[in-house]
């Protein structure tokens, strides 16, 4: 089966559809990799684990069983102590103890602060956010294609 050229109008759409969306995937790539430290640039901080909530799934309101740990930290250039919270997996919600410290970092330009083993920037998000790009990229292309088709032969 031949790969067919898309009409123009469509074309355009996908393109900047496509173009739009990796302009949010690949910085929040970039943001990820800075948060597990595989990028230089985060700002660290010592936190204190505060509080730990379970949230039990709900399967009629379609939602998942969420394991979150609150945190306080002395924050750099704030008075006074400042609190956060991330959602992470079950096996690190249970190795956390209340009064356990823990490293939060900030990416250059975010103001929020990340645990660094959150959900954020599991293995699984990765994947997800990877097959987003290559689909991107991929619908990117057969557009620009597309285009580049119909200007050679606008009869095709």
């Amino acid at each position: 089966m031949a790969l067919r050229p898309m009409k123009p109008e469509r074309a355009v759409i996908l393109l900047v559809l496509a173009v739009i969306g990796a302009c949010v995937t690949v910085p929040k790539l970039n943001r990820m990799y800075v948060i597990t430290g595989r990028l230089p640039g985060a700002q660290t901080c010592r936190a204190t684990v505060a509080g730990k909530r379970y949230d039990p799934a709900r399967p009629f309101e379609r939602r998942l069983e969420m394991y979150t740990i609150v945190w306080t930290a002395a924050m750099p250039g704030y008075r006074g102590t400042d609190r956060g919270e991330d959602q992470v997996i079950r096996d690190e919600w249970q190795r956390l103890q209340i009064g356990m410290p823990i490293e939060i970092v900030r990416v250059p330009g975010e103001r929020r602060w990340f645990y660094r083993y959150s959900i954020y920037v599991t293995a699984g998000n990765f994947a997800f956010d990877y097959f987003l790009l290559a689909a991107e990229v991929l619908v990117a292309i057969h557009a620009a294609w597309s285009l580049y088709r119909f200007g050679r032969d606008p009869l095709a």
